[in-house]
């Protein structure tokens, strides 16, 4: 009996040590007039179901994040990129009288004299 009796106050314990959840799912409500309101439901008292539903939700939320974020971080890289090329095309055509490319006007080039 003492073994069962132990089992029972580890399992006390582990239960009290177990932390809150504090995560809180924030709804905005409109009422008939227009105004928003939040209303505030907390997790820790959500069913099974409502919490693995919420769960889905967060991870929803935070991988559109990470892709945002992802895809911001390209954009910058590309812009860097981008006026690095500029940047040295600029050199190019200014460096060399004699390799001058040919300046074409309304989008077409001159065909070359024959």
């Amino acid at each position: 009996m003492a073994k069962a009796d132990n089992q029972v106050e580890e399992s006390a314990v582990t239960e009290q040590e177990k932390p809150k959840d504090l995560r809180k799912f924030v709804d905005v409500v409109k009422d008939e007039d227009g105004n928003e309101t939040n209303q505030e439901y907390a997790v820790a008292e959500f069913n099974d179901e409502q919490k693995l539903i919420y769960n889905k939700l967060e991870v929803i939320v935070a991988n559109d994040q990470k892709l945002e974020t992802q895809y911001q971080f390209s954009k910058e890289q590309n812009s860097v990129l981008s006026n690095h090329y500029v940047s040295e095309l600029k050199k190019l055509l200014s460096s060399g009288e004699d390799d001058e490319p040919e300046v074409v006007e309304n989008g077409e080039a001159e065909e070359e004299s024959k």
